[in-house]
């Protein structure tokens, strides 16, 4: 070999063997070969590697494995790696296929490939071997062949540091296509040694030989060179190593790609909120009517349109919609079944006479539901005169009781008679403290059967709880197989710019869910005398109140002043009128001392405090979940290398 080639290889087997080297060191320990018991080696081993002109080699090993007196061993596993580092952005593959076994012996031969990189392992589970076997292996492996400079290499770990048990004797022979090995040089001993072994070249064929056993995990490591042009079609396997800048570039491909996603679905989505998530209105008709004759209900056959973005204002309206329930108008203004439209339609049914609220002060009576038996559901207690407190009236209560009274229920909604029977059940009374962590679930099938009497009665297109659920859930696995896409395209391609696309959209469709329920022209026009009661509410002051006869308006429309969160302002206004000296009724259906508390009458200011207070307090009672129980590379090697350096690699033992 001339003295060119030479200085080549010398320069590429020093960087050559760091990078090998430190790769190899991350094969993990739990792919070493099991031996258990130190009588079992290796009395031979041979190996010949065959080169072909396209890079790769045919490999055939001849393994004499002296089990020793063992009774427990099925065979032998021989470990091949298949994968180095190759550079910092690239891993090197050496490619095994068409893999055979026999046993000249006669041991079972039959074989299996176990994860990580390669290990054949073989023989039969239901069988053991004892003694001296013989064992074959033959198989491919791919991109063997390196080209350095002038010359090409196969720089090549016979053994790795992967062997489990002696090994007494080795021998490699190395063979090329055409044209002779030219140069040889081999390495023995513990990963990184320069201990040489010994080696040969004769008639085109290079022999190495180890001059020792080798130890547990010792290597040996040959270098056969060739003349330039020997392997016209070598080259290295490479593979490219994932980087988050490479699965996540962007590049017409991926950029048009995602962008075309992007558009399709989550525009997509965006115009059907557009279409069906907009509520609908009577064509020609002032906002808040009904074509004539059709009521309040849908199918009454007049034309109707979508509502723009800008909604036309509204008259004032002085009572609220005649067909509306408060739980319903709550429900159609925001589209929502809130518990605060619960807590309303309890204190509706206390007004309407269904049942009645009382205050609790523990330091000035009993517990009523102690005394369930001594009251009559029907009747009004008179409260005592309690002392005069040094504190708000509000602050001293410390529960309220909802009493039971005896009034048909015909003119109850379903909802409505299903909350009334849940909160009673089979009692005549019921602390609002009991209903904590008891009621969420009747409280959700309120909530539900209140959106299926706002949908019956024609004011929503579809079930707003179901169609926002059904959004959802399209979003959900949208984003979910975003998310899965996201990870393959990232891993296996460069267009993980694809998946972030696909979960995007998922993403917006969960956004736009909330949007897509939608109101009918019946539902719309609701909707506009709702918010002209409203209006009403917010800005009435004390000389616009309007007055029905035998009725107490105030009681009337406290429901709804809570729904649009006015309860105080409304409460106030009855305490100017009162304090002007106006005669007003005072509300049956609530018994307490905060509401007379330092006056002996109804004191309408501080009853809205007390209202305010009873609603949150029911709020968090009715709404609060049980408490959750716990349940059971190769490079070049002619001079400065070292074992272990090469490619290939692995080791022997049993199983």
């Amino acid at each position: 070999m001339n003295r060119g080639i030479r200085q080549v290889w010398r320069r590429v087997v020093t960087v050559g063997a760091m990078a090998v080297a430190g790769a190899m060191a991350t094969v993990p320990a739990a792919a070493v070969p099991r031996a258990e018991d130190s009588s079992e080696h290796v009395t031979d081993m041979s190996i010949a590697f065959a080169l072909r002109m396209d890079g790769s080699m045919h490999v055939t090993e001849t393994i004499a494995y002296d089990f020793g007196r063992t009774h427990d061993r099925h065979g032998t596993e021989r470990y091949l790696q298949d994968r180095f580092t190759y550079d910092a952005n690239h891993d090197r593959l050496y490619p095994i296929s068409r893999v055979r076994v026999w046993s000249p012996s006669g041991a079972p031969a039959r074989f299996t490939k176990v994860e990580p990189d390669v290990t054949i392992r073989v023989g039969d589970a239901d069988t053991t071997v004892s003694g001296i076997q013989r064992y074959v292996l033959d198989y491919d492996v791919g991109g063997v062949v390196n080209t350095v400079g002038a010359s090409q290499e196969l720089y090549w770990n016979a053994l790795g540091d992967k062997s489990a048990v002696p090994i007494d004797r080795v021998k490699v022979t190395v063979t090329g296509p055409g044209a002779a090995v030219q140069a040889a040089t081999c390495y023995q001993g513990a990963n990184r040694s320069t201990e040489p072994c010994t080696w040969s070249v004769d008639n085109g064929t290079a022999t190495f030989q180890t001059t020792r056993s080798l130890q547990p995990k010792e290597s040996l490591t040959v270098v056969a060179g060739f003349p330039a042009g020997t392997f016209p079609g070598a080259a290295p396997i490479l593979q490219e190593k994932w980087r988050f800048d490479r699965a996540f570039s962007v590049n017409p491909v991926s950029g048009g790609i995602a962008a075309a996603v992007l558009a399709l679905v989550a525009g997509g989505a965006g115009l059907l909120a557009s279409r069906r998530g907009r509520d609908r209105r009577y064509l020609g008709i002032t906002p808040g009517l009904a074509p004539a004759g059709g009521g309040q209900t849908a199918g009454t056959g007049a034309p109707t349109v979508r509502i723009g973005r800008r909604r036309p204002p509204v008259a004032v309206q002085f009572t609220p919609p005649k067909e509306l329930r408060v739980g319903e108008l709550g429900t159609l203004i925001d589209e929502h079944a809130n518990v605060d439209d619960v807590t309303a339609t309890i204190i509706d049914l206390a007004v309407r006479g269904h049942l009645r609220i009382e205050e609790i002060d523990d330091e000035a009576e009993d517990d009523p539901e102690d005394d369930e038996a001594g009251t009559d559901p029907g009747s009004a207690a008179a409260p005592a005169t309690p002392p005069a407190p040094s504190a708000p009236a509000a602050s001293r209560i410390d529960d309220w009781v909802l009493v039971k009274l005896d009034k048909p229920l015909d003119d109850l909604r379903a909802y409505e008679a299903e909350l009334n029977g849940s909160l009673f059940e089979d009692r005549d009374r019921v602390r609002l403290s009991a209903l904590r962590t008891t009621f969420a679930t009747d409280l959700a099938t309120v909530q539900r059967m209140l959106y299926v009497e706002v949908t019956e009665r024609g004011w929503f297109q579809d079930n707003p709880h179901q169609v926002r659920v059904r959004w959802r859930r399209r979003g959900g696995l949208l984003t979910f197989i975003g998310i899965l896409a996201t990870v393959f395209l990232a891993v296996e391609t460069t267009l993980g710019l694809v998946g972030l696309a696909l979960a995007l959209s998922g993403i917006v469709v969960l956004l736009l869910a909330g949007k897509m329920p939608a109101r009918t022209a019946a539902g719309t026009a609701l909707l506009a005398q709702a918010n002209g009661f409203r209006l009403y509410l917010e800005t009435a002051e004390a000389d616009q109140i309007r007055f029905e006869e035998g009725q107490d308006v105030f009681s009337r429309y406290l429901p709804y002043a809570i729904v649009f969160g006015v309860a105080e302002r409304w409460a106030a206004l009855f305490a100017n009128l009162a304090a002007s000296g106006m005669s007003l009724p005072e509300p049956a259906w609530y018994v307490g001392y905060g509401v007379m508390w330092g006056t002996g009458s109804f004191d309408y200011r501080r009853f809205g405090d007390v209202v305010s207070s009873f609603s949150d307090e029911t709020n968090s009672s009715i709404a609060a979940a049980a408490p959750a129980t716990d349940s059971s590379s190769g490079y070049s090697g002619m001079s400065g290398g070292a074992s272990g350096d090469g490619g290939g690699g692995g080791g022997v033992g049993s199983w």
